[in-house]
């Protein structure tokens, strides 16, 4: 059986302390960014939307819910002649944005929950093997969440604009931003964060070499 003595063993769970300290953090701030996606006239993000047009009728940011009853209101028609579906993709953000700050919060509280678990190991705190369980769960989490955003907003599957002369605003092609891009690298880093926790420092924890 591998052994590894207290020193290395002391070292793998600083490692993953300071693993998981920058994943907490990186967890965090794209949580706050205010741009995931951008859209026809719009940067996206969880929870509001920016108008990046000269469309003056539009607020500069707001709400996304308050971003759809302008843009689909009276203006439905002008709107989705150059944006295809508009109105129902803002009401999609909406809803998948309300579901990613839910699951991308429960995998920062999971994600603090294994700093806190190896913290009281290197304090030499007993750590009940239950809460081994957790290494995997920051992952797991953020997957989930991740995956079912970009289901609800229909990532991948937005219409193309329609930009003609005689419309005079053109309108932007979906991209990611930001946030979007963040949310989709920390699944790697968290899948190794598991990964790396599950084979290397639940034996630490629970008291194996």
């Amino acid at each position: 059986m591998l052994t590894v003595n207290k020193p290395q063993g002391r070292n793998h769970l600083i490692f993953y302390l300071i693993f998981a300290c920058v994943t907490l953090l990186l967890g965090i701030i794209d949580l706050s960014l205010p741009i995931w996606i951008k859209y026809c006239w719009w940067e996206i993000g969880l929870f509001d939307a920016q108008n990046i047009s000269r469309i003056k009728v539009f607020p500069g940011t707001d709400s996304i819910e308050t971003m759809h009853d302008k843009a689909c209101g009276d203006l439905k028609n002008y709107v989705q002649r150059s944006c295809p579906s508009a109105c129902d993709y803002l009401s999609n953000f909406k809803h998948a944005g309300v579901v990613m700050v839910v699951f991308g919060s429960l995998a920062l509280i999971s994600n603090l929950l294994n700093i806190v678990i190896v913290l009281m190991k290197l304090f030499k705190k007993k750590v009940r093997s239950i809460l081994t369980i957790n290494l995997c769960l920051p992952f797991v989490i953020w997957l989930i969440g991740f995956s079912i955003y970009a289901g609800v907003a229909h990532l991948g599957r937005i219409d193309a604009p329609v930009n003609k002369e005689e419309y005079n605003f053109d309108a932007d092609d979906y991209t990611l931003k930001p946030g979007a891009a963040i949310a989709i690298t920390l699944i790697p880093l968290y899948l190794a964060s598991s990964l790396y926790g599950w084979l290397v420092i639940k034996r630490q924890l629970i008291g194996l070499k």
